[in-house]
């Protein structure tokens, strides 16, 4: 859980869809907990916390690399 609070102001990329945003946060929920993500917009986007949606997170950089379903960014 430490490692989810570090990772507020982050970038977070998703290389299918070309999303950029910022994280903002970790909305914890009863069944699955959400990355909370804001766009250049100033929309906000929510990322289930999963293994298979996250394909690197580095360190050096302040990024994580996402590897969502198509259209989730647009729900």
């Amino acid at each position: 859980e430490q490692a989810l609070t570090m990772w507020a102001g982050w970038e977070a990329l998703d290389a299918s869809a070309g999303f950029s945003g910022e994280v903002i946060g970790v909305e914890e929920r009863p069944v699955q907990s959400l990355l909370v993500l804001r766009r250049a917009d100033g929309a906000e986007v929510y990322v289930p916390l999963v293994d298979e949606f996250i394909s690197q997170v580095d360190e050096e950089a302040r990024c994580i690399h996402l590897n969502c379903p198509a259209g989730l960014f647009e729900l």
